[in-house]
């Protein structure tokens, strides 16, 4: 044997890691992921503890379950003996060569597995070659498997010893390793203990135990499962009433600081029909006296109340004010900090609690530990599943909020340079124009001053020279007189003509005016129409498109005159797209009526504007998306799907309006624009 001191004395540092109820190791909120993980393990013990077989075989394919989930190696398992207080080798992981790295008998107290037993605490260590052995294992043994962890872990039913379980580790144990190892390694334990007290239970007691367990497996509802568990002890006890109390953290403010004051509920019962229920909050009286209890796991068994002379008196008050003569509550708390009680209570006359129903009690209430464990476990995960999916659509919800964006800042670069290019051209045009049609009429009064003059020499001068005869002939001046005049005439018309067109363009791109301000739309829809004349004539021996408007009496609005422009340039640009491929007739009509609509919880006057076309028309798979971003149906160079999306943000968003298409596919579509007359801000 070697020499154990170094060892004992750095069993009695840090390197204990506890893993009692209320731990510090154990954390209350991991990923969805590790919790998958870790109910999968359980789940994997719970079904190996629920077959019918012996102890040893159910042990060896926990190890070897623990060992294949977990990633460890070298699993041995010791049960306690508590007639000889030895530990007993019991089973070791199919991984581990024949003969076993560690002796079959360990006397508690000797080596760190017997240490670690007689403390119930947990030895965890990554300085594996420090010593010359570690429990008689040679360094080079160490060195040769490339162990890196080492790891002991007792077996705890209620707190009771039943074994010891040691392990290897080619890499780092990390927490959540740790952790379900736990979890796994308490079920272990209390499975344990009920086989070996499994020879005193009874029949009817089994039966019990394994109603609870399969209801642990069939739900996650803990509601259930405590009704069950309730209502099964009340039945197989023989007693008045069961009762399982709640006990958790409420946040009390104080003047000087904050702390956490205990809660306690009953929230299960099971009772024979004459016994008064206790369901319900406790008081701040009953309250104090069962946090003590149950927060310090300390259960009460009382035989008969009116000779229990070990109770103190507020214990004693409480069973009174419940009308208990006999009671037994067995406290409980699980990995993850829940705790609770069973409470077992007589009302008529004494009750003598046994070993073996106090056995079952504690049996119980582990499989009650872990089925809270699961549940909790199961609703962290959906917690994480719902947070997940709520960061996925707040995602989406983003995506889709910057694909807007973009589509804004795309068209609105697009129309401000448009309308800038506009701008630019109608002021370039405007000063020649202006020139031309400026000097036109002095052009039309000196043609007149010479017709004039030359009228008087023809009357002075009836017959004259021949030269000059022979050049009237040869420029035919009668011919020119009347010609030029006509030829001043249309270039004043075309000039004005001109004129209007810059006008025209310098009202569409609006960029010398306010952004509200009330216009005439019928004057934006003729803008535009003018801009789009070249793409309304015949060509390619295609018919022209025949624009026919149908305009109503309407007032001048108040609106986003360039956005609204936008809209009327989009919607009719599309409308001759839509009819390009149509030979005749090809018709776009305008209408606009004065009516009212809903603007909130108010009703307004507003302008409808209806564009419609006789082209092939929508699709109804493809009509509820037209007003979504980057959709297109335009062969790929021809659209960009942001001319409708944008459109529909300016008409619904910024003014407040309606805007919808209805169409029937081989019928042409009509797009339906309706704005208050009145813009809110």
């Amino acid at each position: 044997m070697p020499n154990l001191q170094p060892v004992l004395s750095h069993c009695s540092q840090s390197s204990f890691v506890p893993t009692n109820p209320g731990s510090n190791v154990m954390v209350h909120s991991r990923s969805a992921a590790f919790h998958f993980s870790a109910i999968n393990l359980l789940n994997k013990i719970q079904d190996i503890l629920n077959q019918e077989q012996t102890l040893s075989t159910l042990l060896s394919q926990c190890v070897d379950t623990i060992e294949q989930t977990l990633a460890v190696t070298a699993l041995h398992l010791w049960t306690f003996n508590p007639q000889n207080q030895l530990l007993e080798l019991c089973c070791q992981s199919t991984g581990v060569q024949a003969a076993p790295l560690f002796p079959e008998r360990i006397p508690l107290g000797l080596s760190i597995i017997g240490l670690t037993a007689e403390n119930k605490t947990p030895y965890i260590t990554e300085h594996l070659g420090q010593w010359q052995s570690v429990c008689v294992i040679p360094v080079d043994k160490i060195a040769e498997n490339a162990f890196q962890s080492f790891a002991v872990y007792p077996l705890l039913a209620a707190n009771k010893l039943v074994g010891t379980l040691a392990l290897f580790s080619t890499q780092t144990l990390t927490v959540e390793t740790q952790q379900s190892l736990s979890w796994a390694l308490s079920m272990i334990g209390y499975a344990i203990a009920y086989h070996q007290s499994q020879i005193a239970l009874q029949s009817r007691q089994d039966t019990v135990l394994h109603r609870i367990a399969s209801q642990m497996q069939d739900t996650l509802d803990l509601d259930i499962i405590l009704s069950v568990a309730v209502q099964e002890i009340r039945d197989i006890f023989h007693i008045d009433q069961c009762n399982f109390i709640w006990c958790w953290s409420s946040r009390n403010m104080d003047e000087i600081d904050r702390q956490l004051s205990p809660m306690i509920a009953i929230t299960h019962e099971a009772k024979r029909p004459h016994v008064q229920s206790l369901l319900g909050d406790c008081s701040t009286q009953q309250m104090e006296v069962l946090s003590q209890k149950i927060l310090n796991l300390e259960g009460i068994q009382v035989t008969q109340l009116d000779q229990a002379d070990h109770l103190d008196a507020a214990t004693r008050a409480l069973l009174h004010e419940w009308n208990l003569n006999a009671c037994l509550l067995y406290p409980l708390e699980t990995h993850l900090g829940q705790c609770g009680a069973i409470l077992c209570g007589q009302v008529n006359g004494p009750r003598v609690w046994t070993e073996v129903e106090c056995d079952l009690i504690k049996a119980i209430a582990g499989q009650l530990a872990s089925a809270i464990n699961q549940a909790e476990l199961y609703a962290q995960t959906k917690a994480s599943a719902f947070a997940a999916q709520t960061q996925a659509h707040q995602l989406t919800q983003t995506l889709e909020n910057l694909q807007q964006t973009q589509a804004q800042l795309i068209q609105s670069e697009k129309m401000s340079s448009l309308g800038q290019l506009v701008a630019g051209i109608a002021h370039e045009i405007n000063n020649p124009v202006s020139f031309i049609s400026g000097n036109v009429h002095y052009a039309q009064t000196y043609f007149h001053d010479l017709m004039t003059l030359i009228n008087a020499y023809q009357k002075h001068y009836p017959i004259p020279d021949p030269e000059v005869q022979a050049l009237i002939e040869d420029i035919d001046l009668e011919f020119l007189v009347e010609d030029l005049e006509k030829l001043l005439q249309s270039m004043e018309i075309g000039s004005e003509r001109i004129r209007q067109i810059v006008l025209s363009l310098r009202n569409f791109s609006r960029l010398d005016e306010a952004e509200v301000k009330q216009v005439d739309v019928h004057e934006g829809i003729d803008n535009t129409l003018l801009i789009l004349q070249n793409r309304l004539k015949s060509k390619n021996s295609k018919p022209k498109i025949e624009v026919i408007k149908s305009y109503d009496s309407v007032p001048l609005v108040s609106c986003y005159a360039g956005p609204l422009n936008q809209v009327f340039m989009n919607l009719l640009s599309n409308a001759i797209d839509a009819l390009d491929d149509l030979e005749t007739p090809r018709q776009i009509q305008i209408t606009t009526t004065k009516s009212s609509m809903m603007v909130g919880s108010e009703k307004v006057d507003s302008v409808r504007i209806s564009i419609a076309d006789n082209g092939p028309g929508i699709s109804p798979e493809n009509l509820p998306r037209l007003f979504d971003p980057f959709f297109t149906t335009k062969e790929i160079g021809k659209g960009t799907g942001l001319g409708l999306a944008v459109s529909y943000q300016i008409i619904v968003e910024r003014h407040q309006g309606n805007f919808h298409c209805v169409s029937e596919q081989g019928k042409g579509a009509e797009f339906i624009v309706e704005i208050p007359l009145t813009l809110e801000n």
